[in-house]
């Protein structure tokens, strides 16, 4: 009898989540549907549910901030939390998470680790210590408050994809399936779609519709063409591309994806390029995998500094090292940067300036302002310099040798 009594209720919680909807319901927003589900429903839906004991200790734009009992935020992360709530485009806070949660275990015991940085799953965007104190994502060897920006708005969007979802087919772990954002997305960014196991039946003209792709029979590839449209992370499969999109257009580095990718956030968000650029700082052109900081002589940049400029407290320097294997040159380096922050809103306060170092080193230097902030920019050529060293594809570090103290 207890066997029947759970079968029954297995059954009717089945019955509530699938709904009989037709091909074009299908293809529209479908907030209010999950919004309604229980608790039970959404992990059935393979959400992992916030434990119990979570605390509300805080809220922004109507989204509440908890702690879990394994983890519990800060006073500055909690701010941080409502910092990035506000910059939450208009269009995306209709389709809004339903709380923000410190990292934790869910009461199935799946866990989200609280040192993690940061996932979403279903409505819920959990983040953990490393988000906000570590390296994250893949950046810089700090996470960045733009870095965050970036993060946050990823998870965000996989929200939206959850909102997305096809009532009669959809789990959060085949979304790739079953959302029509996600495939409105890919159909847009150049994705294509096969046959599983047959790689040579590829979808074309009518057959590519979501209706066939949601058949979960059907398995999403990006042609090697299109992969320089996105990042490493986004070429993985559409969900995570989505996201990637929505994480660097709102952060606002735009070039770094393809004008179709760029396209498709700025439309569903109703906003254009420069509402996320102005006042940001470029990250480095693709060509260019340097991010980390430079170790050596702080005595060395302070004499590359221009004539005239004297750095102030609150002050940015930005370091841009290149060398021959990098797939920019130094010409290119300079004309990219001074493009970049000119599109940027930055004014220009001392124009970018060409000097030849002591070792035959090409260097170029400038200093940017935006809203009372300067920014000295750096540009280093490696090329003939055998005092710098490189250690894998992510840093240029410089070696101390002549220019030490």
């Amino acid at each position: 009898m207890k066997n029947l009594t759970i079968l029954t209720v297995a059954i009717l919680c089945l019955l509530q989540i699938t709904t009989t909807l037709s091909h074009a319901d299908t293809i529209t927003n479908h907030y209010d549907h999950f919004t309604q589900l229980s608790t039970e429903q959404e992990r059935q839906l393979g959400v992992i549910i916030p434990p119990e004991g979570t605390v509300k200790v805080g809220e922004s734009n109507g989204i509440p901030i908890y702690d879990t009992p394994s983890r519990r935020f800060t006073d500055p992360e909690i701010a941080e939390i409502i910092r990035m709530l506000d910059l939450v485009p208009e269009k995306m806070l209709e389709t809004p998470p339903r709380a923000i949660i410190a990292a934790s275990k869910d009461t199935a015991g799946r866990a989200i680790r609280p040192n993690a940085v940061a996932t979403a799953s279903g409505p819920y965007i959990f983040l953990g210590t490393a988000f906000f104190q570590g390296s994250a994502g893949g950046f810089s060897a700090k996470t960045t408050e733009n870095d965050r920006n970036s993060i946050f708005m990823h998870e965000y969007a996989h929200v939206l994809q959850y909102y997305h979802l096809d009532p009669e087919k959809g789990k959060i772990q085949n979304m790739k399936e079953t959302s029509s954002l996600v495939f409105d997305f890919a159909k847009q960014a150049g994705w294509k779609a096969h046959r599983r196991l047959h790689k040579d039946k590829i979808l074309t003209g009518d057959d590519f519709a979501f209706d066939v792709v949601r058949d979960g029979n059907h398995q999403w590839f990006l042609p090697e063409d299109q992969e320089d449209g996105t990042t490493k992370y986004g070429q993985t499969n559409p969900v995570e591309d989505h996201a990637e999109a929505f994480g660097w257009v709102i952060a606002g580095h735009p070039g770094y994806l393809s004008g179709a990718r760029v396209e498709h956030v700025l439309t569903y968000l109703g906003a254009t390029r420069d509402d996320f650029t102005q006042g940001v700082l470029p990250i480095h052109p693709r060509a260019l995998r340097s991010r980390g900081q430079p170790r050596g002589s702080k005595k060395f940049f302070q004499d590359l500094t221009p004539d005239g400029f004297t750095r102030q407290d609150g002050d940015r320097q930005y370091f841009c090292f290149i060398d021959d294997d990098e797939g920019i040159s130094f010409d290119d380096a300079m004309q990219y940067y001074a493009a970049e922050f000119t599109d940027r809103g930055y004014a220009a306060d001392i124009p970018i300036e060409h000097k030849i170092l002591p070792l035959k080193e090409d260097h170029a230097s400038a200093v940017y302002s935006f809203d009372g902030q300067h920014v000295l920019l750096q540009i280093v050529d490696l090329t003939n310099a055998d005092q710098y060293i490189v250690k894998g594809d992510m840093t240029i570090r410089i070696a101390l040798g002549s220019y030490s103290p």
